[in-house]
């Protein structure tokens, strides 16, 4: 996985992308509040705390998700 650079901010499809998940299941984790994002207009951008905080958190729970189907 490539490294985000900080200060950055993202599309959902760029965070698919990034972790390799279909963005429907970006759109999921956003509308279960476990990603966070900011509204500018009607699109949704991904900060690199936010980003952070979700990849944190997944990290540390033990339970095992797979949102790549």
């Amino acid at each position: 996985m490539n490294e985000f650079n900080n200060n950055r901010r993202y599309t959902p499809q760029q965070v698919a992308d990034q972790l390799g998940f279909k963005v429907a299941s970006i759109y999921a984790l956003l509308s279960r509040h476990e990603l966070a994002a900011l509204k500018v207009g009607r699109n949704r951008v991904i900060t690199q705390e936010q980003l952070n905080d979700y990849l944190a958190r997944r990290k540390s729970s033990d339970a095992v998700i797979d949102y790549t189907k």
